[in-house]
């Protein structure tokens, strides 16, 4: 969340704005919203409290020194560091290199494995995996509070037959497939 100092053209106040990266839901391209006024809810003074202005519409940005001709946004979520990339909380030079830096990190795009109905999927998969493992926990518990040993309460609750069958593999299983 970057910070930008603007100034009023009617006031001659100036103050740090702390600006929050939005998300167009339409075209899935985020980007950073304009200080539309002085003394807006982002416009903060040099302790960070908010800092009431005129009000007035004639406001801009204030450029940093080392500021080139090249610098300020294009448009289309680059300026001169190259793009945000929220995901990865630092700006790389494009969104293809955003890919593959998370490639190589070893994330896996959401449409590559279905969207939200794959995690959707997963989560139930996961909670009915918890249930049957609770089960089995209160299982044995119930066992060692009937006085029976450690070595009983295991062998009457996780039986031969669940273990030969491979039902014990898919409650102790925590793989996620694709």
């Amino acid at each position: 969340m970057p910070v930008f100092t603007y100034a009023c053209q009617d006031c001659g106040m100036e103050a740090e704005a702390f600006l929050q990266y939005k998300l167009n839901r339409e075209t899935k391209e985020s980007y950073l919203p304009e200080v539309t006024h002085c003394g807006c809810e982002e416009w903060l003074d040099d302790d960070w409290n908010h800092k009431s202005g005129c009000g007035s519409t004639k406001v801009h940005k204030c450029l940093p020194r080392n500021f080139g001709i090249s610098g300020e946004s294009t448009g289309i979520g680059c300026d001169a560091r190259g793009y945000f990339s929220a995901s990865l909380g630092r700006y790389v030079s494009s969104r293809k290199e955003e890919g593959k830096i998370m490639e190589k990190a070893g994330f896996v795009p959401m449409s590559d494995l279905g969207g939200d109905q794959w995690f959707e999927e997963q989560s139930y998969k996961q909670r009915v995996k918890l249930e049957a493992q609770t089960k089995k926990t209160d299982q044995y518990q119930a066992a060692l509070q009937s006085g029976k040993s450690k070595e009983e309460a295991v062998s009457e609750t996780f039986t031969a037959k669940e273990a030969i069958s491979g039902e014990l593999d898919k409650i102790y299983d925590t793989k996620i497939e694709r």
